[in-house]
């Protein structure tokens, strides 16, 4: 099965945007990544924004990012299979830790923004 990971990633004091959680899912090569606003937990919704692909060195990644864009350390990680297909306009995984299994349904709400719903 695939790998997945959630960063947070705390941007320096003078950057124009918040820190975030990033969620990032392994398709073949690379990671498809969304900044999520609120740190994901069972229940929670929040709204994500769809970032670049990033490089798959990131699925074991922390530390201090260069180019002065702050650093990243994991929160969670595992590995997840598609329960729906992946669609620009929203999909859904299961997500498998090793102490519980969580469903994350992702839509389209306009050009950028998407709502992730955790349960």
């Amino acid at each position: 099965m695939p790998e997945f990971v959630i960063l947070f990633h705390e941007m320096p004091p003078q950057s124009d945007r918040a820190s975030h959680w990033d969620l990032m899912l392994l398709d073949g090569d690379k990671l498809l990544t969304w900044a999520l606003e609120n740190e994901p937990s069972i229940g929670n919704t929040t709204a994500g924004r769809q970032l670049p692909d990033h490089d798959l060195r990131f699925l074991t990644f922390e530390g201090k990012l260069s180019g002065d864009r702050g650093c990243v350390r994991r929160t969670k990680a595992g590995i997840f299979e598609w329960t729906t297909e992946y669609d620009e306009d929203g999909w859904e995984i299961r997500m498998f830790f090793a102490d519980s299994i969580w469903t994350l349904r992702a839509s389209r709400t306009n050009d950028q923004w998407f709502a992730f719903v955790f349960s």
